[in-house]
């Protein structure tokens, strides 16, 4: 499985800026958060090995304010995302989660049949009915201004 751990900046009202998100690829586990004097922060934790043997690897991330996406913003890495779609597997409701705005979420069936497109309007959080979908795999798009600029696999269940 894979884990995703998120860093929020918010601004002085505790209103949300911007996140960055960490993993996505393999399972990260979390141990430390320390507050640096530069108003950064250190995260340390391990990784498991790809092999699926019982190694892992420690990591250190450094991050500083400016790192986290707070507009829309390219990354070059490749597991950086602004728009969080979740929960995963999802029932009655699919939830984005953005600082973006006039995003369009495109969802489409195992057949490649486009069965949802809704405004990401509210922000930080829209919700989307899924109640009348099938139980099974969907694949997602997310676009800005017609380019698409996140996609993912999601899997409706039964309950």
């Amino acid at each position: 499985g894979t884990e995703i751990f998120r860093v929020h900046i918010f601004d002085s009202e505790v209103n949300l800026k911007g996140r960055k998100e960490y993993g996505g690829d393999r399972r990260y586990w979390f141990y430390n958060l320390k507050a640096t004097s530069d108003g950064g922060c250190i995260i340390t934790g391990k990784i498991p090995d790809y092999d699926g043997s019982d190694n892992s690897d420690g990591y250190l991330i450094k991050i500083m304010p400016e790192d986290i996406l707070t507009n829309a913003e390219e990354t070059p890495f490749e597991f950086d995302s602004d728009v969080t779609v979740f929960p995963n597997p999802f029932y009655n409701k699919l939830t984005i989660e953005t600082i973006r705005k006039n995003l369009i979420i495109s969802l489409f069936d195992n057949t490649g049949k486009k069965v949802l497109t809704g405004d990401i309007k509210n922000i930080p959080r829209t919700n989307f009915k899924t109640g009348n979908l099938q139980a099974g795999f969907y694949f997602y798009t997310i676009s800005d201004n017609g380019r698409i600029i996140q996609s993912g696999k999601l899997i409706k269940s039964v309950e």
